[in-house]
């Protein structure tokens, strides 16, 4: 009979976090500070490889006085799988495009949440239609919130907004749990 994959895809989650020495049952921090996690450029592939410089702008004003929300951004591949777990499993929201590169969310504290950019429209030899992968993972993983952005208007301003709403939505919703 067809299963739900939430729970295998939490136990492989849980495995590999033993497996470095963490704990897989960390919940989100439900105190300030809220640590909103960036990672530009996280993908080799051109459709996938965004600065995210508006987006950062963005929420760095919007949240300029508050000293409850630190926004980061962070090279993922320069550092060791341990520190890359470490990072995403104490951000309360984590922001990236979809791909190799969101992978390391797989790791993020339940109660989290995670912003993911997706191209609508793939250009290139390889892809001849665009890749779902991680809306299939990311949406039965079933530990996390996750919300899907185009990156057709990622720069828009009112797509800035959505983002900057979102992003104290998620904030608002961890800290009344």
């Amino acid at each position: 009979p067809p299963r739900a994959r939430g729970p295998v895809l939490t136990g492989f989650r849980n495995f590999m976090m033993r497996n470095i020495g963490m704990d897989p049952m960390q919940t989100v921090r439900q105190e300030p500070p809220f640590i909103v996690t960036i990672s530009p450029s996280s993908s080799k592939d051109p459709d996938r490889r965004f600065s995210f410089v508006s987006q950062i702008d963005a929420l760095r004003e919007a949240f300029d006085d508050e000293k409850e929300v630190i926004i980061q951004t962070i090279n993922f591949s320069k550092l060791s799988i341990k520190e890359q777990v470490q990072i995403v499993a104490e951000s309360a929201v984590m922001i990236g495009a979809c791909g190799g590169g969101a992978f390391t969310n797989m790791f993020m504290s339940k109660g989290s949440g995670m912003i993911l950019y997706y191209p609508e429209k793939p250009r290139g030899p390889q892809h001849n239609y665009p890749a779902r992968l991680d809306w299939d993972y990311f949406n039965n993983q079933g530990y996390t919130r996750v919300h899907w952005m185009p990156t057709g208007t990622m720069s828009r301003p009112k797509d800035l907004e959505i983002l900057v709403k979102l992003v104290k939505n998620e904030i608002e919703t961890i800290s009344h749990h």
